[in-house]
């Protein structure tokens, strides 16, 4: 379902074509098409009236990526790199099944950049492990940027780790000045990012492509989502 303040009978429409589909048993056909009537929807009847076109599938791509990585701290920079050239003017082509004579709309790009994304993100929590373990000095300047989202990623593992030993000291430092003691904020720092990764592994297709089709609603309005037809239907159970 579609949903944006100004244009509540477009949401209804969405929802009504894509109730059918249950959360666990959305099959890569029908993934692609509520991808494709998502699409056709937003460039038929949206306030904007725009043709979804290579300006707006860049658009939409930035959102999707920045839906699972706004601080630039989980993906490589070439992990970005492969998916901007394989993808980022190439998703309203992918949304509208405009790749081949066949016209099957497919949405394999949110699953297979969500797929890397979680790879990565079971690296990081490594990475964290081990930061945790190691010994920190506090009277030692360093410097951390704590919001990212204008930064570019790591080029590599290791700097990777090294922003995350700054994040990791950050996030000790303002719990040593909070007077707590460091087992507990070490604790409560892995349980943090062990709750991230179970969080994001648990996540079905449906919810995946409820994040992808979010962004692609936001490349019109940044006021509009997608919901899943589960979580339409719990919505309005609770707003009736």
């Amino acid at each position: 379902m579609f949903l944006s303040k100004p244009t509540l009978p477009l949401g209804i429409l969405l929802m009504l074509l894509t109730r059918p589909v249950q959360a666990l048993e959305l099959s890569s056909r029908q993934s692609g098409k509520i991808t494709e009537v998502v699409g056709q929807v937003l460039s038929q009847s949206h306030l904007r009236q725009k043709f979804l076109d290579n300006e707006l599938s860049e658009i939409f791509f930035d959102n999707y990526i920045d839906a699972l990585d706004l601080n630039h701290q989980i993906f490589l920079q070439a992990d970005i790199d492969e998916f901007q050239e394989r993808y980022r003017a190439q998703l309203d082509d992918f949304t509208l099944g405009i790749l081949n004579q066949k016209r099957v709309p497919n949405a394999a790009p949110a699953f297979e950049i969500f797929e890397r994304f979680k790879e990565r993100l079971v690296e990081r929590r490594a990475m964290i492990e081990e930061l945790l373990e190691a010994e920190y000095v506090f009277n030692v300047p360093d410097q951390i940027q704590v919001k990212r989202s204008e930064e570019p990623w790591p080029t590599t593992a290791e700097e990777a780790k090294e922003l995350w030993r700054l994040r990791i000291k950050y996030d000790l430092l303002q719990g040593k000045i909070g007077d707590e003691e460091l087992t507990k904020v070490k604790e409560r720092i892995a349980k943090r990012y062990d709750r991230l990764v179970r969080d994001y592994q648990s996540l079905e297709p449906d919810e995946i492509l409820q994040i992808y089709l979010t962004s692609l609603a936001s490349a019109y309005d940044p006021h509009s989502d997608y919901m899943s037809p589960t979580t339409a239907e719990d919505f309005y159970i609770k707003n009736v």
